[in-house]
């Protein structure tokens, strides 16, 4: 774990904490939290683990379950348990998929959303404030080498939002599950129909899928906005 922000907040007590747990998709989100968290006299505490989902289920990592993330699942539980923050927010990629299921023959895959939903109840269960980050939009390639083609322009390598607006499961789930609270962040990202790739000179995307750290800092104060509530007045 990692934490970012401040020890104690400009009153004096003690600082919020906010405890951002997920795979790469939720750390992507992290520049812009930790400046936001800075701004406000917020903590950050980070627990994050590359193609690890949180989920109760264990998910296929090049063609294996990953038992890696089991560990890490449980380690997080254990860290939340022993001294609760003030808010869990979760973030994830929607492509992972249930280790030992069947994706042959174009079978549909199935993704660990049982694992995810009994996770957020779990959570809930133990007091904890909990939110789910919206799915962002995803890109079939990588942006910057689609910008690095012969006549690759802002405009060609933009796709509309319907386009690339990605699986929403988590999102979906999130809204399902009473007491949780959905973070969307997407209209920041692509606040038209057309999500471009390239805003007031800053490059959205580092690839098809992870948005920039530059960009991610540009978002503190949507960060701001949609946290305070939640902050200041967690029973609400």
């Amino acid at each position: 774990m990692c934490s970012f922000g401040a020890d104690d907040p400009t009153d004096g007590g003690a600082s919020p904490r906010i405890a951002l747990i997920g795979d790469s998709h939720a750390v992507m989100w992290a520049p812009g939290l930790v400046a936001a968290a800075e701004q406000e006299g917020w903590r950050v505490d980070l627990m994050g683990k590359p193609a690890c989902p949180p989920t109760t289920q264990v998910v296929s990592f090049a063609r294996a379950p990953f038992r890696a993330c089991e560990d890490w699942v449980a380690a997080m539980r254990a860290e939340l348990a022993a001294d609760p923050p003030d808010l869990v927010v979760l973030g994830l990629s929607p492509r992972y998929v249930v280790a030992g299921s069947d994706v042959s023959d174009g079978a549909d895959p199935e993704r660990p959303t049982e694992g995810f939903r009994t996770l957020l109840l779990e959570l809930l269960e133990e007091g904890q404030q909990v939110a789910v980050i919206s799915t962002a939009p995803s890109f079939e390639s990588s942006v910057p080498d689609c910008l690095a083609l012969p006549g690759g322009s802002i405009q060609s390598c933009s796709r509309p939002l319907a386009e690339i607006r990605n699986e929403q499961w988590p999102t979906e789930i999130a809204r399902e599950v009473p007491g949780v609270t959905v973070l969307d962040l997407v209209p920041l990202v692509c606040p038209e129909e057309t999500c471009t790739v390239v805003r007031d000179g800053m490059l959205l995307w580092s690839d098809g899928a992870h948005l920039t750290a530059t960009f991610s800092t540009s978002l503190a104060p949507g960060w701001v906005e949609l946290l305070r509530p939640l902050l200041t007045d967690p029973a609400s």
